[in-house]
């Protein structure tokens, strides 16, 4: 998936946010896997950051495990859980 999603003619304008609302919506949808240039980003970002943590050997292992979080709502789960904590609600 991530070689076709880096092959989806992006260009570094399509990345650009907006207002809080707006990046909440972005946000949202790349948690909701609607594919876009933010998923790309986000799928390469997360899957460096599993290589980092040793959680992955390559950018590839990393970039699986970050598409599985997201297509298996884990990623989602996680935000909500995030926010619950933040507002003492959880």
């Amino acid at each position: 998936e991530l070689p076709r999603a880096l092959q989806n003619g992006s260009v570094p304008a399509d990345l650009r946010g907006g207002d809080k609302d707006t990046n909440l919506a972005i946000l949202h949808s790349v948690l909701d896997g609607k594919d876009s240039a933010y998923k790309v980003a986000t799928i390469l970002n997360a899957g460096f950051a599993f290589v980092v943590a040793e959680k992955a050997a390559d950018l590839d292992e990393g970039a699986d495990l970050a598409i599985e979080a997201i297509h298996s709502g884990r990623a989602k789960r996680i935000l909500a859980d995030y926010v619950a904590a933040s507002r003492g609600t959880n």
